[in-house]
């Protein structure tokens, strides 16, 4: 008797649960459709909320960010102060300053290094490729890796050079143009620089806003002349910067001078073209000679070898 009862009561108790989560879990449904919705209007009429910038940065920056920085702090004290100023110089030329600082250039090279000397150390103690070209290896790295950066910022800075002297005769015309319509000099620099894209657009853009920043014309053309280092811009900072202290006019000083820089690009081009058969030469000696010399004579190797015997 007692055991039907028992059934009985916990078949009820187990439907009276079943109707109590079944509730509960309606009951927080609707809730939850509440908080959605209020959500919801909140996202609309709320601002955008700001994220910080450290935040955004990726995760692997933000782990290993501080570590680099201190990393890199100590390899830069390895070089002087002038050293470091050399390179800020010559990143300067390069228009890298931007993206690369100094110091961050110098620990690369330091680093480089120290990885070369680290490869080599590794070949000569497992003995790869015999122990003459492990410590060959040993003392190459180091130096290649010191040098290797050093040589890509030269490249750098003579493309960027070769980059501005051709750009600017073309920028100096249209300049030309601009103050005859009547601009004056700082409207004529922008007006142009916005139809070019080039190194030399980019400086005239930094000297403009030196000008917007409270710089004279002539300091700001004294930062162009030093930031560059380049003998077109220097010439053409030098003359604009004496045609603005003596009062001459504008239109015919842009005007000389754009005759002038497209004589020496005309010059220049020249100059590369003359250059060419003797630089074609050395490629001739020892890559077609030799070549014309087996297909001439290689006929007659054997009848003469045969001839001899």
């Amino acid at each position: 008797m007692i055991t039907p009862v028992l059934g009985i009561v916990l078949m009820m108790g187990g439907v009276a649960g079943v109707g109590l989560a079944a509730w509960k879990s309606h009951h927080s449904s609707r809730q939850l459709e509440f908080m959605r919705y209020l959500g919801r209007d909140a996202e609309f009429g709320a601002e955008p909320v700001i994220v910080p910038e450290r935040v955004q940065a990726p995760l692997i920056s933000r782990l290993f960010g501080p570590i680099t920085n201190s990393l890199r702090h100590g390899l830069s004290r390895l070089y002087p102060a002038r050293d470091i100023d050399r390179v800020h110089a010559d990143l300067l030329k390069a228009g890298l300053t931007g993206s690369v600082r100094a110091e961050e250039f110098v620990s690369l090279q330091v680093g480089s290094v120290l990885m070369g000397f680290a490869i080599g150390v590794i070949l000569v103690a497992t003995g790869v490729g015999g122990t003459k070209l492990a410590i060959g290896m040993l003392f190459l790295l180091p130096i290649l890796g010191g040098l290797g950066p050093s040589m890509w910022l030269r490249r750098r800075i003579k493309h960027r050079r070769d980059e501005v002297t051709n750009a600017l005769p073309d920028v100096l015309d249209l300049m030309t143009i601009s103050v005859a319509a009547g601009l004056g000099l700082e409207q004529a620099i922008q007006v142009s620089c916005s139809h070019f894209e080039s190194a030399v657009c980019h400086e005239l853009r930094l000297t403009l806003r030196e000008m917007e920043l409270g710089l004279s014309r002539h300091d700001a053309l004294e930062n162009l002349k030093l930031r560059t280092d380049i003998d077109d811009l220097v010439t053409f900072s030098v003359v604009l910067s004496q045609a603005d202290a003596l009062g001459l006019p504008i239109g015919r000083v842009l005007q000389a001078q754009a005759d002038e820089m497209r004589d020496k690009r005309r010059q220049r081009a020249r100059e590369r073209a003359a250059k060419v058969p003797v630089k074609i030469l050395f490629p001739l000696a020892f890559c077609f000679l030799p070549a014309i010399m087996i297909i001439v004579l290689g006929p007659l190797v054997g009848p003469i070898s045969h001839a001899l015997h």
